[in-house]
């Protein structure tokens, strides 16, 4: 038998992407904290904090996604050598359901979203998901972590089969930043409205990105 192929989606990356703009923003954090306590509220102080946030905000930008240029060819390789049909039109995304709650990354999977003309289909490195544009109810945008710095959110395609609600939760990872995705995020919900006509607009609700 070939050996099995490394994982890609690993907690590393996962790590890795979230940790590091928390380190590099972390000094001026500390000397912010120390100006507090040996001076008090000062401009040195203010402006510490600002180079804290800006710093991080900056690093989260850059480096989240940071090994998503490898995992986004190494992920279509893969899948193809597999055997496994590609749609023509594919975004590659991050990818979780509503059950999910990751302590490292919003993402549970990274993967193709396929938008085939009867059907839309999320197949990652473990998980795979496919839903009937009949079976459609509901395309939104929720927000997620990302969306906290103003930096993303989620995709949301939303159906039901029977009496079961299905919701799939997508984030595009086309990009290499978080800025860049967070612009196409809104591309991929106009596309999907586009895709699915006949879905009654949803109700407003808040999307801080």
């Amino acid at each position: 038998m070939p050996p099995k192929p490394p994982a890609l989606w690993t907690p590393g990356r996962r790590w890795a992407g979230n940790l590091l703009p928390l380190l590099l923003g972390l000094p001026f954090a500390g000397l912010a904290g120390w100006e507090v306590v040996q001076n008090g509220p000062t401009f040195a102080a203010l402006g510490l904090a600002v180079a804290w946030t800006a710093t991080t905000w900056l690093a989260t930008n850059f480096l989240g996604l940071l090994g998503n240029r490898h995992m986004k060819r190494a992920t279509e390789l893969r899948l193809k050598a597999q055997g496994v049909d590609l749609a023509d039109e594919r975004w590659f995304v991050g990818f979780a359901r509503p059950s999910y709650r990751g302590a490292l990354d919003p993402h549970e999977d990274i993967g193709w979203l396929n938008l085939r003309s009867d059907e839309v289909e999320f197949i990652g490195t473990t998980e795979r998901f496919q839903l009937d544009r009949a079976m459609v109810t509901a395309i939104r945008l929720r927000p997620n972590p990302h969306s906290w710095v103003g930096l993303g959110g989620w995709v949301s395609i939303e159906g039901k089969a029977g009496d079961t609600e299905i919701r799939m939760l997508i984030e595009p990872r086309d990009h290499p930043t978080l800025w860049a995705n967070r612009k196409l995020r809104r591309r991929l919900y106009t596309r999907l409205k586009e895709w699915a006509p006949s879905v009654p607009a949803p109700d407003p609700e808040p999307d801080p990105a």
